[in-house]
């Protein structure tokens, strides 16, 4: 894990998401942790020793309003972490969805 990489992308607007959204989901379907947010500065990088080595952490902080987004389970299934009022709901969140995604909800 001595090799472990984080990159800190800054997303101008929809169209530089769409560029980058292919790398997103090839990245988060190699089982990789993919994350982006709708704030710039809500993430920051730690190193912590562990028995296997150094790894680097990734912190996220939420003391502003801030929406984080993840694409787990190789890139299939979209997690999001918010306390943003835009978001208060599965309806907000599904209605802020792009037109090709198929929105299913979790029970979990």
């Amino acid at each position: 894990m001595e090799n472990s990489k984080v990159a800190i992308l800054e997303i101008l607007n929809s169209e530089s998401f769409s560029v980058i959204f292919p790398f997103i989901k090839l990245t988060g379907s190699m089982e990789d942790l993919v994350f982006w947010s709708s704030r710039r500065d809500c993430f920051s990088v730690d190193k912590k020793r562990r028995p296997r080595g150094l790894f680097d952490l990734v912190n996220i902080n939420f003391d502003v309003e801030t929406t984080v987004f993840s694409l787990i389970q190789a890139g299939t299934l979209l997690e999001v972490y918010s306390n943003s009022s835009f978001f208060n709901s599965y309806e907000d969140i599904v209605n802020s969805l792009p037109d090709f995604s198929i929105p299913i909800k979790s029970e979990e």
